[in-house]
């Protein structure tokens, strides 16, 4: 089961953090432009009668309202077909922070995925008590 989003960090993800965690970055490929959103979406959605583009994904996550269907099919194919190291990478890319990646999937009743063990690896942990 994924944590609450209050669980997660809603830290921006810095300069630094995009060199060390891609390959050749590009600023002009970040946020709703995200070039690792485009790559994986090319291949997960080939099938798709409108093949969605990395600023769905962006609006989906950042939506305030509930998501339509498609944004819950975006969402959901975000949290199966990536790889751990992509969820990270359009961390790094400015797509979302943890918490607000946490709290989409929340709001879209995406509790249960391929990646919510590894999400819940990064969420905050409460010192204990002594």
């Amino acid at each position: 089961m994924l944590l609450p989003p209050e669980s997660f960090d809603n830290e921006t993800a810095t300069e630094e953090d995009l060199r060390r965690l891609l390959e050749n970055p590009d600023p002009t490929a970040n946020g709703a432009n995200s070039r690792t959103v485009r790559t994986r979406l090319a291949g997960s959605c080939a099938g798709w009668h409108r093949r969605p583009q990395p600023s769905e994904l962006y609006a989906a996550i950042h939506a305030e309202g509930p998501p339509t269907d498609r944004e819950k099919c975006l969402l959901k194919t975000w949290v199966t077909e990536t790889e751990w190291l992509e969820l990270i990478q359009a961390w790094a890319e400015r797509v979302y922070t943890l918490r607000e990646l946490v709290f989409a999937l929340h709001r879209a009743g995406i509790t249960r995925s391929r990646h919510s063990r590894t999400l819940n690896r990064w969420a905050n942990r409460v010192p204990e008590a002594r």
